[in-house]
């Protein structure tokens, strides 16, 4: 009988010992569901959205080698959710409009839109290097009624 309560005391001891080590290992930076969505940090109070918020010279090129001339893109909030941002002056005032984004970690994409109703649509994604605050972008912009693809990378540097 004495052999059986202490075979239990040490299963129990043993469960007891894992539960602890796993509570000590998880947090919030393991655990992507620990923030609600568009929130990151220790708190989960900083909004994923705020290290792209700002003015970003832009130095743009287009895959056949044309540079364009370097601009200043300005990304704000977008207030519709808490994880779209809008860029204003982007690709250099191609669009009248704010060109709108959905952001996450350390990324954000550009669905297919045609912002200010042009014809000409656009599509993409940036990625942001948090240590060097420069965003790496990829773009299309393509004219709606001839199917032409214009394709451009860019680095942004924060101002």
């Amino acid at each position: 009988m004495k052999s059986v309560k202490q075979l239990a005391f040490a299963a129990l001891l043993s469960l007891g010992a894992l539960g602890a080590i796993t509570m000590v290992s998880c947090n919030k930076e393991d655990d992507p569901v620990g923030c609600p969505v568009g929130y990151e940090g220790d708190d989960c109070a900083t909004e994923i959205r705020a290290k792209f918020e700002g003015t970003w010279t832009a130095q743009d090129e287009e895959t056949d080698g044309t540079e364009l001339a370097a601009y200043n893109a300005i990304i704000t909030k977008n207030t519709s959710s808490i994880t779209k941002l809008n860029i204003g002056n982007f690709s250099d005032g191609y669009y009248d409009v704010n060109v709108v984004v959905n952001a996450s970690t350390s990324t954000f994409d550009i669905p297919a839109q045609d912002p200010d109703e042009d014809g000409y649509q656009v599509e993409g994604s940036g990625s942001l290097d948090i240590e060097t605050n420069v965003i790496s972008v990829e773009y299309t912009i393509t004219e709606v009624s001839s199917g032409l693809v214009k394709s451009y990378t860019g680095t942004w540097t924060k101002i």
